[in-house]
């Protein structure tokens, strides 16, 4: 299992939008936001930020 600190980051770089520009953003551009933001491809990012979610919820088990 990665450390979940590590993951975070995708999180991070995928609320970024939704915070700045709000409603108007889809997952689409999120992804490719995060992406971008952490030099990935989109399906990476994708797969970190599936991974990292996961993670979280075998944590609140």
């Amino acid at each position: 299992m990665v450390d979940i600190r590590e993951l975070a980051s995708t999180a991070i770089a995928y609320s970024i939008p939704c915070v700045n520009d709000g409603e108007v953003i889809t997952h689409y551009e999120a992804e490719v936001f995060g992406a971008t933001l952490l030099s990935m491809s989109r399906e990476a990012y994708d797969h970190a930020l599936c991974e990292f979610t996961n993670d979280v919820d075998r944590a609140r088990l």
